[in-house]
């Protein structure tokens, strides 16, 4: 039923292929009680994801075992939140797969550049809200990350990963060198709040912050950590934005904060530089830093 897939080029090659889907949407339609007749497919993500009137079906290819046991872990425990609930489980052979009540709004992805300043900065202020109630949630130890591996691992690496030349090279060079943390309480962080993950409705004339799908990348970390993917995704070159991100979260935002966070950015477990700058066309790295925060001296 579903397609024999051992790599991730054969998956990439059917991704796409809707129909080829369908016949293992149906039967987890019929496993659960479920009307199959109103399947529709969601839009591209990692995974393969319909929809089914008030449920949303999500088939985990198992390259990415990973993100099923993170999304499982964290829709599991999560309430209160403008967030998913798992409403059932199960396996096709072979494939992971969840039944999670589907959140009303679509992706700000697409949408984003066509909002004013005032939608804008409501939907940052909400999901900055959300950030803190997320990393307020009691931690979830299938989730426990040893932090100070993984940010050795990104500071060695940072390199190779974004392969920077020149004066951006001396620039994350200067800024990971010597980056550390001092103690602190791991949180739960979604690691992932990009624009295709951030959901909006549209309400009163106006689009407003409707919830975030998506934990796959979910994890105990810094809070900090957290920030990157709204910042790049979301806030950068306007800094009015990052700074409304930061205060509703609760944060004071100072220089030294900020260049935290900056720093934050080119560590990423995914986010290249490159990346970044397909979304502000910073010439150089002092330019970026003010993309996202103005001056703040």
């Amino acid at each position: 039923m579903l397609p024999a897939i051992a790599n991730k080029e054969e998956y990439r090659a059917v991704y796409m292929d809707t129909v080829a889907w369908l016949p293992a949407m149906q039967t987890i339609c019929e496993r659960h009680g479920i009307e199959a007749a109103a399947l529709q497919r969601e839009p591209p993500g990692t995974h393969i994801v319909f929809r089914a009137g008030s449920h949303i079906l999500k088939l985990f290819c198992a390259l990415w075992g990973d993100d099923y046991a993170a999304e499982r872990a964290v829709l599991r425990h999560l309430r209160g939140l403008q967030t998913p609930e798992v409403v059932a489980e199960g396996e096709l052979e072979g494939w992971p797969y969840l039944i999670i009540t589907a959140i009303p709004g679509r992706p700000v992805e697409g949408i984003w550049g066509e909002l004013d300043l005032e939608e804008k900065q409501s939907i940052v202020e909400h999901l900055g809200g959300y950030m803190r109630a997320l990393h307020q949630h009691p931690p979830i130890p299938e989730l426990h990350t040893d932090w100070d591996r993984f940010l050795a691992e990104r500071v060695e690496r940072w390199e190779k990963h974004h392969r920077a030349e020149g004066a951006w090279r001396d620039w994350i060079r200067g800024r990971v060198a010597n980056f550390h943390e001092p103690s602190f309480a791991p949180v739960l962080l979604n690691a992932d709040i990009t624009d295709e993950h951030v959901l909006v409705v549209h309400r009163d004339g106006h689009w407003r912050f409707s919830g975030v799908i998506d934990f796959g990348d979910a994890m105990m970390g810094h809070p900090h950590y957290e920030f990157v993917a709204p910042l790049v995704c979301l806030t950068i070159g306007e800094p009015s934005l990052s700074r409304t991100l930061a205060e509703s979260y609760g944060l004071a935002l100072t220089p030294a904060l900020a260049d935290r966070l900056t720093t934050y950015c080119l560590l990423h477990k995914y986010g290249r530089l490159a990346d970044i700058l397909e979304r502000c066309q910073a010439s150089n790295g002092d330019e970026l830093h003010r993309a996202m925060w103005g001056n703040l001296e």
